[in-house]
């Protein structure tokens, strides 16, 4: 009996000792139903990623699908998205921890039954860096296979591509940001390896890509001191004879190609 008392004594002093110690929570949980939606034959709802420890304070929001008939697509298709909203938590090295806020948010330009385009905006205060750090990245997901798309993917990116967006046909969103501080950019050498690096998992500063009901986007990175990143868009019919998709029969009822 004496035994059995110590024994259930060390469990629960072992639990106290461990609930105390914890400092850090992680939470993965849908907000309330009204923002969730349907489009596309299937639902979006919010979660958020929390992680709280000393001095950090890190909450990333990214969606979920729900109501897709296949279970095991619907698992490869949330599971690869929440694994690229995290992405840029493990940016961070153990050095950053304990110095860093991380905000990060949502939107989706794209949804339908074929592709699922998110934006991720946000902002990243690390506790030695000079200025907070504005972030921009994106995910597209093929939503027929469950795999991520890159720019590869959704354009044939050839001599013909990588001069319209030299030539300024790939508009720039946000005019006040000039484009003469954003030359460097428009060259041919640094378009076409920003074109074929684009959507890296490995590489949080490339360029990312983005899709939306008549448009293809694309953003940049920038000096702080002019937003962080740039976005341009051209539309899907301006570019037609480059797209992936364009052939599709589908593709007419999706997507604005006509000219």
């Amino acid at each position: 009996m004496k035994k059995r008392i110590i024994v259930l004594i060390s469990i629960l002093m072992f639990a106290i000792c461990f609930s105390g110690c914890s400092k850090t929570e992680i939470s993965t949980k849908p907000k309330d139903k009204s923002d969730q939606h349907i489009d596309g034959g299937y639902e979006i709802s919010t979660m958020t990623y929390v992680k709280e420890e000393v001095n950090d304070d890190i909450n990333i929001q990214y969606p979920k699908v729900s109501g897709i008939e296949n279970e095991v697509m619907e698992k490869k298709i949330n599971d690869r998205i929440k694994s690229e909203a995290l992405k840029i938590y493990n940016e961070y090295n153990d050095e950053d921890l304990g110095h860093l806020d991380l905000d990060v948010k949502y939107s989706i330009s794209l949804e339908n039954e074929y592709f699922l385009s998110i934006h991720y905006v946000g902002v990243a205060d690390l506790e030695m860096a000079p200025h907070p750090h504005k972030l921009f990245y994106t995910t597209n997901i093929d939503m027929q296979t469950g795999n991520r798309l890159r720019l590869v993917d959704i354009v044939d990116i050839d001599e013909g591509l990588i001069e319209m967006f030299v030539n300024g046909d790939f508009k720039l969103i946000w005019p006040e940001q000039e484009e003469s501080e954003l030359s460097h950019c428009r060259t041919y050498d640094v378009a076409e390896k920003s074109f074929i690096d684009a959507d890296s998992e490995e590489n949080m500063g490339s360029v990312f890509s983005y899709m939306t009901k008549d448009s293809l986007g694309l953003t940049i990175p920038t000096e702080h001191s002019i937003g962080g990143y740039a976005q341009f868009e051209i539309k899907y019919k301006e570019i037609v004879d480059y797209l992936k998709f364009a052939g599709e029969k589908w593709s007419e009822s999706i997507f604005n190609t006509e000219e």
